[in-house]
């Protein structure tokens, strides 16, 4: 039941890595409870498993759902209609939404620590914050931006948050010759009704599908390029990436580096946790809205500029 009302959370539905990296325990372990469970209600009701091929398969007894991805690479769990309606009935109050892990404590002291060494830095280095306001500048020019202005906004050299030495040319060629297409791509990556998992997944499938008459391979439908679409359309939800500090932080913080396709959700989730202990020191926090007065404000971004500014 604790599995049910973590899905449940999530609007219904979820890969056992998305669940793994908003609630706790590993994927695996998700897989075990359906299978055991799927079993469970196989000998309590006597039902068949569904075969694919010569195998069964438990899922279906529990879930309706489908592969997502460039190769099927990850399989989403939507709950069954008649079973949504029964857990309705059922009071999931007792059961955790999170699970309680030892290692919460290290990565929230980690954060912690991450404050104090960056407050240390901008008052020896203060003249280096100016140098940081572009991405501020951005997030104010591209407001009223439509979807593919902001991509050819981005794939400016000035800029320095998606990779634009490969990524630049094909962005503007998109723009030119499939802007229409374009813009139903990165208007479904905006699609806030949809798991950002399943989102960013598809993002990258789509791109690939219409960047295929090209025939190259540095294609922009990367979680970088992802991040940057969305830190612009949302910047109080959503921030930028690079898989590059992301990885030196969970190092740094000891928490689990995500799988490709997974690391953009593992990222925001840790910066998102930053943002809480930045907004706790007041001190710090106002000198920094101070500093990007004049500009829209986020304290995502101020989160997200620590993090640059320490493990870039």
């Amino acid at each position: 039941l604790t599995f049910m009302k973590r899905l449940i959370d999530n609007g219904g539905q979820a890969t056992c890595a998305e669940l793994s990296l908003k609630y706790g325990l590993h994927a695996s372990a998700y897989v075990g409870i359906t299978n055991g469970l799927a079993t469970h209600i196989k000998e309590k009701i006597n039902c068949e498993y569904a075969k694919d091929g010569d195998r069964e398969v438990r899922f279906p007894v529990l879930f309706v759902g489908q592969f997502i991805g460039t190769s099927n690479d990850y399989y989403i769990w939507k709950l069954r209609p008649e079973l949504a309606s029964a857990l309705t009935k059922i009071k999931l109050d007792d059961y955790p939404l999170y699970e309680p892990e030892k290692i919460d404590q290290k990565i929230s002291d980690r954060l912690a620590q991450i404050i104090e060494i960056y407050k240390d830095y901008l008052h020896k280095h203060p003249e280096t914050f100016g140098n940081e306001l572009y991405k501020w500048q951005l997030i104010t020019d591209t407001k009223s931006m439509n979807n593919v202005d902001i991509a050819l906004e981005l794939s400016k050299s000035k800029y320095n948050l998606i990779d634009n030495q490969r990524l630049s040319t094909v962005i503007k060629q998109l723009a030119q010759d499939k802007r229409n297409e374009f813009n139903s791509c990165i208007a479904e990556l905006f699609d806030d009704s949809l798991p950002l998992f399943e989102r960013v997944i598809s993002f990258k499938k789509s791109i690939k599908d219409l960047c295929e008459y090209m025939q190259i391979k540095s294609l922009p439908g990367d979680e970088r390029t992802a991040s940057a679409l969305l830190a612009c359309h949302d910047y109080k939800k959503y921030s930028f990436y690079m898989d590059t500090y992301y990885d030196r932080l969970c190092k740094f913080t000891g928490a689990n580096y995500a799988s490709a396709g997974s690391r953009y959700i593992g990222y925001m989730d840790l910066l998102k946790k930053l943002e809480i202990q930045l907004l706790h020191d007041e001190e710090l926090y106002k000198e920094l809205i101070e500093l990007t007065k004049g500009y829209e404000q986020s304290s995502l971004l101020l989160a997200q500029n620590i993090l640059w500014v320490l493990f870039y």
